[in-house]
């Protein structure tokens, strides 16, 4: 009983309401059209940004994280788990004694904040153990965002310094400048290769060349500084000498 009644008003109230007028109609039309054209254009863009990804992993400027399945195995290989403090030894001596660096950087990049530069690069060197170690498989952390813009930042300033020593705008001795430089071209290459492994799933390939990613600048940066120390103390004594 309650149910006709129920019908009876319903039929009623469609009976007495106004049909939409031509204005309305046309706004309903007009939004449902954009609102399919915009859903199509996001189907649209969908595979696109798919396809822009994947140009990105091939040509290794972005790189696929590793699976949670690897990481049991990455962290049991210890010349990779300690390879993250190899920026924190590079960046010490750099925060410690910035000071040749200074000297060496005109006539260019005198005020160059070469103390900040090793704060940095040392900080880099602990959340890389904590992204690629300790957090290693797990995409969502803290750690890996952190990593990543302290990384690539660091990285863009020793390209930096590297070009400015090839184009003369500083005075490097020429050994410390060319070993450096090719550190970061090596550094570069590693990097490429570790992301290539991941999306080829070559687990050991990965922890091989991140490895290599983690030792290779920062080791070409500790070579040139001890470079630099040498080649000043050579100085100083053939001073002393005359």
């Amino acid at each position: 009983m309650q149910t006709a009644t129920a019908a009876v008003r319903l039929h009623a109230l469609e009976a007495t309401t106004p049909p939409p007028s031509p204005t309305m109609q046309k706004s309903f039309e007009t939004h449902a059209l954009l609102t399919g054209n915009a859903e199509a254009r996001a189907a649209e863009d969908t595979p696109r940004r798919r396809d822009v990804g994947s140009q990105l992993h091939c040509c290794g400027l972005r790189g696929p994280p590793p699976p949670p399945e690897w990481a049991a195995r990455m962290q049991s290989v210890w010349w990779y788990r300690v390879s993250s403090f190899s920026y924190c030894i590079a960046g010490s001596l750099a925060a410690v004694r910035p000071e040749p660096l200074a000297r060496h950087a005109v006539p260019c990049c005198a005020d160059f904040p070469f103390r900040c530069m090793g704060v940095a690069i040392t900080l880099n060197g602990f959340a890389s153990f904590a992204a690629d170690v300790i957090h290693i498989g797990h995409p969502q952390t803290i750690w890996k965002p952190i990593d990543v813009v302290l990384a690539t930042g660091n990285t863009i300033v020793q390209m930096l310094i590297a070009t400015l020593q090839l184009l003369g705008l500083t005075s490097f001795p020429p050994l410390a400048g060319s070993v450096f430089a090719a550190s970061v071209c090596a550094a570069l290459y590693c990097k490429r290769r570790s992301a290539r492994a991941v999306a080829e799933q070559d687990c050991e390939g990965a922890i091989l060349w991140h490895a290599m990613w983690h030792y290779s600048l920062p080791g070409g940066a500790l070579l040139a500084q001890l470079l630099i120390s040498t080649d000043e103390s050579d100085e100083g004594s053939l001073k002393r000498g005359l």
